[in-house]
């Protein structure tokens, strides 16, 4: 092949061969990030990862928790950028842990606690997360609150919803409610109800390559409806926030069309949403970064004095 004519191509098969990633996703991330940040994702992603979780802020600090691991045999460094998360080697099984039997902590990783943070929950609120299951943001967001207010999570399936309760026992969260409900299909009991909404959508996990090598394995065509799906559950999700309240949309994949473009086309026909901050992508390993890709939108309604 004659890579003098098309060096971008070549490089991009280069890399797919390289570091065992589909054409497609090389392609799509180096007409995005570049060809050197492609590179650098794409070897990322070969990396094992290490396990992060979540510091239960209502019974522990995390250099209590950090002290109790250490003398489980679990090796422990503080989060890259949460301050509530630690990062585990050496766990074995977790749920055997006296620390984790007794709710000190959950697992959750980095990039999903910051969407927790961007939304900013307060003491005395009523917030929804919309697609909670398995539970890591749900517990979060309690936590945040100090267990003050309430946290109503949903989900389609039962038995996920199950996790979320059981979870939340474990961790001694009384705010936390589940309840069943299908995102797609518009509740008007929960209308305007509100101050706060997590819109975590279900995703292709591109950002989740080092944890799920098998999503790579995917055909592009697999992707077909999803940004679809993904626009009317913020559709939805947006009718159950007070005017005057806030809502972060929230993936684990790095795509714009199932990020940027999702929110751009849902701000286009809602003039009375717009942007709290920039549109951001979380990418693991740039700047040092250890968490899976993500991404966030902080959009906020007109209105109120939210």
């Amino acid at each position: 092949r004659d890579c003098s004519m098309h060096p971008l191509r070549c490089a991009a098969e280069w890399i797919s061969v390289r570091y065992s990633h589909p054409l497609w996703l090389v392609k799509m991330w180096a007409a995005y990030y570049g060809i050197v940040e492609t590179e650098r994702l794409c070897a990322e992603n070969n990396q094992p990862p290490d396990v992060s979780v979540r510091v239960n802020t209502l019974k522990t600090t995390p250099d209590n928790l950090r002290k109790l691991l250490e003398e489980s045999g679990v090796k422990t460094a503080q989060g890259s950028i949460c301050e509530n998360a630690l990062h585990l080697a050496k766990t074995a099984d977790l749920t055997k842990l006296t620390a984790f039997q007794e709710g000190l902590f959950h697992i959750q990783d980095e990039s999903s606690q910051l969407a927790v943070s961007v939304l900013d929950p307060q003491k005395g609120e009523r917030v929804l997360d919309i697609c909670a299951a398995p539970g890591g943001k749900t517990f979060t967001l309690a936590q945040r609150m100090g267990d003050r207010g309430r946290v109503l999570a949903r989900e389609l399936y039962p038995q996920r919803l199950e996790l979320v309760a059981e979870g939340a026992a474990r961790l001694g969260l009384s705010s936390v409610e589940t309840q069943p409900g299908d995102a797609l299909v518009l509740d008007p009991g929960l209308v305007e109800r509100f101050d706060r909404v997590l819109c975590d959508v279900p995703c292709s996990g591109l950002g989740t390559l080092r944890r799920k090598p098998e999503i790579r394995y995917k055909p592009l065509d697999s992707l077909d409806g999803l940004p679809d799906m993904q626009y009317n559950i913020l559709w939805n999700a947006s009718h159950y926030l007070k005017r005057g309240g806030r809502m972060v949309y929230s993936t684990c994949t790095l795509n714009p069309a199932e990020n940027e473009e999702v929110v751009e086309r849902f701000l286009a026909k809602e003039p009375d949403y717009g942007l709290a901050e920039p549109l951001k992508s979380w990418v693991h390993g740039r700047g040092g970064l250890d968490c899976d890709g993500f991404f966030t939108a902080v959009l906020v309604r007109k209105g109120g004095s939210g």
